[in-house]
């Protein structure tokens, strides 16, 4: 069997439910030089029996079992360090890919160096798997200067279905990945820091079908919740909005681009505190609450 170009890591926990339906789609993707990763976090129903039963029948899946749940983030991380592939996409065990995601975006970034990201459009489904509706995530991001892309990029985005793109490994390895769980949004700011690595590139048509339902392992958590779901822990965040801002400074200051591009991001960052006081400042009355 010959080294998997493409790998796609699923993350799951107690996703019994829809993960069958989306190991198969991803199997089930044309473009068939891939394999495919299942990381059970310590999930309590029927999804070690599912994975294990899929990993028999079909070489190119993998399955793996953590002993207890180690968060999202870790999770997530696991994931990419297992894969082998030059290409990687993660993809949520109730999401779904088009047949086409992975033959659509590939190509993107093979004829395109400087590109670290290729996506389709997204089409948020129920629970039942019935359309709620198309949305643009608008972060075609082409711009030659990073620090447009960078700017850009946080000017844009709100749901980062884009994340569940194909991304090229070796960008993501110059990245935190989904980092340690220290803050709400680790998406955004790992998406952020590959905005600093190159382009981003869309395939005009709809390739990403999110799950939208209570329980979405992709539902976007806030507060305790959010806690709870990056590090399956029940403290509480410290200083979540001064540490996902800090994190952003440092990754433009370890960045490889011209001073004047630096420069400038460090400005719009520190312009970006002044915008954001208020919740900076909730922060602190928290700490010492």
């Amino acid at each position: 069997m010959p080294e998997p170009l493409v790998s796609i890591g699923i993350p799951v926990f107690n996703g019994e439910r829809y993960l069958e339906e989306a190991i198969r789609a991803n199997l089930g993707q044309s473009y068939s030089n891939l394999e495919v990763i299942v990381s059970d976090n310590g999930s309590t129903d029927r999804t070690e029996a599912i994975g294990r039963d899929f990993a028999a029948a079909d070489p190119r899946l993998r399955f793996y079992r953590n002993d207890r749940n180690i968060g999202a983030a870790a999770n997530y991380n696991r994931l990419f360090q297992l894969a082998s592939g030059e290409f990687f996409r993660w993809s949520n065990a109730d999401d779904l890919p088009h047949t086409e995601l992975v033959a659509q975006t590939l190509p993107l970034l093979q004829s395109t160096p400087d590109a670290v990201i290729a996506y389709g459009r997204t089409c948020f489904i129920d629970e039942h798997g019935q359309s709620l509706g198309e949305f643009d995530d608008n972060l075609d991001l082409r711009n030659d200067r990073v620090s447009d892309r960078y700017k850009a990029f946080h000017d844009r985005v709100t749901y980062t279905n884009i994340i569940y793109g194909v991304m090229r490994a070796r960008a993501m390895r110059k990245t935190p990945l989904m980092g340690t769980g220290g803050f709400p949004h680790a998406d955004i700011h790992f998406m952020a820091t590959m905005a600093l690595q190159g382009k981003f590139i869309e395939v005009p048509r709809v390739l990403f079908y999110r799950r939208m339902h209570e329980k979405a392992l992709s539902s976007n958590p806030t507060g305790q919740e959010a806690q709870t779901f990056w590090t399956a822990s029940d403290a509480r965040f410290v200083l979540p909005n001064w540490r996902f801002e800090l994190a952003g400074m440092s990754a433009i200051l370890k960045a490889s681009m011209p001073a004047a591009e630096k420069a400038s991001l460090l400005l719009f960052s520190a312009r970006r505190l002044a915008w954001r006081r208020k919740a900076l400042t909730q922060d602190l009355r928290r700490l010492f609450s």
